[in-house]
């Protein structure tokens, strides 16, 4: 059996820790920014969505151009060269032009663009590189290294950027420039060689069945799931649990350490659970915990909220990255037809994701205006699309699941 290729795979989570502090300091920052423009709420939402609406228009289209690019270097390396410096000079920028608007916008919209044409090429890259009895190891080494880039975007930039605005910023382009630069220059890339159009075509056609259909599914819910709390977390812990806006980098920061713990504890259990009962129970009972959010009267309530609903989410990321990988295997037996679709279908397994963005917001800015302003009601919605999301995983079966087929390595 091949061995574990332990120090490519470290190097690769160096990009994607770098890309998630992008993500992160934009959940943190951008809406305050923007907001101090004398903007207004539409008008900022709209900006918001912008990231879920790029998600959806260059995920599927990069993963599909990453898959089909043969030059060795312009297959999945570039992508983090470029895109992840080309996202920090714009956050730089964005700051600099303080005070002009139209500016700023164009700004942030470019780097949005960065961030998500990168991913999808990004997280096909670990199937080229990790042979598959160990994707489910792979997987949970790289979302520890990805929620540590949350935790220094939730917690540790804020910190700095009370006492230091420029110094702040400046540790932001750093982390999202470096990454970058260290994984692109150190990781191998493989080079596929073009198969024939009979068999590109069918491969194609096994994205449309039940199985991957279902976990497309049960992603979309997962993600209406979170980004239905997680929109409205900061007005959770001001208005219900009477804390600060500090409380809730807090509350993210603690969510992001328990997250790891479920990264962790998956890819010690992968193989022997199963990544389909990981997926499904993780997903439905983080919806279930959810509910205890109408019991909170207090910052520490929340912090033990968010503590439990961070294992399960860890667990959800991890499991569901390695198992489309393994589903695709599954359903192809084929690593030169994988290795032609492996970007498209990390495209649309990101889909989901934008999707999620997108509609959370204004669902539950619905619920809560519907329900006279009680945020905690949010939740509900969190849990039907948690109970969703885990029917769906029932109905992904193919005649060899992963969970059967892979060995474990762990």
């Amino acid at each position: 059996m091949e061995k574990y290729p332990s120090r490519s795979v470290q190097l690769l989570a160096i990009a994607g820790l770098g890309k998630n502090v992008g993500f992160g300091v934009n959940k943190v920052f951008v809406a305050a920014v923007l907001q101090s423009l004398s903007l207004s709420a539409s008008i900022i939402g709209i900006v918001l969505a912008l990231e879920g609406l790029f998600g959806l228009i260059l995920h599927p289209t990069m993963g599909y151009l990453s898959d089909h690019t043969r030059t060795r270097g312009f297959r999945r390396k570039v992508y983090v060269l470029v895109c992840l410096p080309g996202a920090a000079l714009c956050w730089f920028l964005f700051f600099a032009y303080n005070g002009q608007a139209s500016v700023q916008i164009f700004l942030i919209a470019l780097f949005y663009v960065f961030q998500q044409a990168s991913e999808s090429p990004y997280k096909a890259w670990m199937g080229d590189i990790v042979p598959k009895p160990y994707w489910g190891r792979a997987s949970s080494h790289l979302n520890i290294w990805w929620e540590i880039g949350n935790l220094i975007a939730f917690l540790i930039i804020p910190l700095i950027w009370t006492t230091s605005h420029i110094a702040s910023i400046i540790l932001t382009c750093i982390l999202i420039t470096g990454s970058g630069l260290w994984t692109g220059l150190t990781v191998p890339e493989s080079v596929v060689l073009p198969t024939s159009g009979h068999r590109s075509r069918a491969a194609y056609r096994t994205l449309v069945k039940r199985p991957f259909l279902f976990f497309y599914l049960s992603q979309g819910f997962a993600w209406l799931a979170f980004e239905s709390i997680a929109s409205f977390f900061t007005l959770l812990v001001v208005h219900t649990a009477h804390g600060t806006v500090f409380d809730s980098a807090i509350g993210m920061s603690i969510f992001t350490v328990t997250g790891i713990i479920g990264a962790i504890l998956t890819g010690r259990v992968y193989h022997r659970v199963g990544p389909r009962t990981l997926m499904g129970v993780s997903i439905f009972l983080f919806g279930l915990v959810s509910l205890s959010a109408f019991a909170i009267h207090s910052v520490d309530s929340i912090f033990a909220l968010v503590a439990i609903e961070g294992v399960f989410w860890g667990t959800s990321l991890t499991a569901s990255f390695a198992y489309v990988g393994d589903l695709l295997h599954a359903m192809t037996h084929d690593d030169e037809t994988e290795g032609q679709v492996r970007g498209t279908v990390y495209g649309v397994y990101n889909i989901m994701q934008a999707i999620g963005l997108l509609i959370a917001g204004p669902i539950g800015g619905a619920v809560i205006t519907l329900t006279g302003g009680k945020n905690e009601m949010v939740t509900i919605l969190t849990l039907l699309a948690g109970i969703l999301g885990a029917v769906c995983t029932l109905f992904i079966q193919t005649r060899e699941t992963p969970a059967d087929t892979s060995v474990s390595v762990n």
